[in-house]
């Protein structure tokens, strides 16, 4: 389900559609950010895979810069609890985009108006 040219077709299709990537397409890191940096419509939510393993620092690294907007937090529990998931993002994330990544861009992608 993580193929990146089926998630390229599926934003490209339904433009207007809001799409919620779990897992983060992983292991199609490289592939599913750079599907996500032109389809604005494609939010990526790593969860587990953001934390500790092959392809997380690439995750990270999208949501400090060029995918701030596309990246939800996503807690991985019950495998690691949500205070290990929360401080492993406020260790990671830059403060200025935590607010963006551990709710403003779920709110957007689901169309929920935060006051």
């Amino acid at each position: 389900y993580f193929d990146p040219m089926s998630i390229w077709n599926l934003t490209g299709d339904f433009p207007d559609l809001s799409v919620i990537l779990a897992h983060g397409g992983w292991p199609y890191v490289t592939e599913i950010c750079h599907v996500a940096y032109q389809r604005k419509n494609l939010y990526i939510s790593p969860d587990i895979y953001s934390m500790n393993i092959p392809g997380a620092d690439g995750f990270i690294a999208a949501a400090n810069y060029m995918l701030q907007d596309q990246i939800i937090f996503g807690s991985a529990y019950p495998i690691v609890t949500m205070k290990e998931a929360v401080d492993y993002y406020m260790e990671r994330i830059h403060p200025e985009i935590l607010p963006k990544v551990m709710y403003q861009n779920a709110a957007r992608a689901l169309g929920i108006t935060l006051k």
